[in-house]
């Protein structure tokens, strides 16, 4: 079973990166530390940080945590990876919203037809939505750069 995972207000950007790892990483920007410590203890959910005294306060109360360090995403997605135990795997069909975190499922084109732009209807063969906020998703070129960036966390990680 796939750990869960609270972010800091410091780390949206890699939460919503995570997410596409198939990651379930809650994401609050302005919650206080104090309530990030209890959701974390009270869903199990692992405490992402990159502040070192919330870091020790979740150590101090038995919260997991991974503190999170680095010059760039891809050495701080690699930290999470390592610090949870988990192997990086993008798969667009099994990623999580990057912007809710509810789940994406697969559509059918019929189902996206008139809703998408006319050429990504014709140069896409799969389509996918969020089931909570309705974001539709597919292979576009922000594909080839989030794969760019998965080479960079396997190199981080040194797979």
């Amino acid at each position: 079973m796939q750990p869960k995972f609270v972010a800091d207000g410091m780390l949206g950007s890699l939460a919503r990166k995570l997410r596409l790892y198939s990651l379930d990483v809650l994401y609050f920007p302005d919650l206080p530390d104090r309530e990030l410590l209890e959701k974390s203890k009270a869903e199990g959910r692992v405490l992402l940080t990159s502040d070192r005294e919330l870091h020790l306060q979740a150590l101090r109360r038995g919260v997991s945590c991974v503190l999170v360090s680095g010059k760039d995403e891809a050495s701080m997605a690699a930290q999470v990876f390592a610090g949870a135990g988990v192997s990086p795997v993008l798969d667009v069909a099994s990623a999580r919203c990057p912007l809710c975190n509810g789940e994406v499922l697969a559509v059918g084109r019929e189902d996206v037809a008139g809703v998408v732009p006319p050429g990504v209807l014709a140069r896409q063969k799969r389509f996918y939505r969020c089931s909570s906020c309705q974001q539709l998703y597919w292979e576009g070129s922000h594909w080839f750069r989030l794969s760019k960036f998965h080479e960079e966390v396997r190199e981080a990680m040194k797979i």
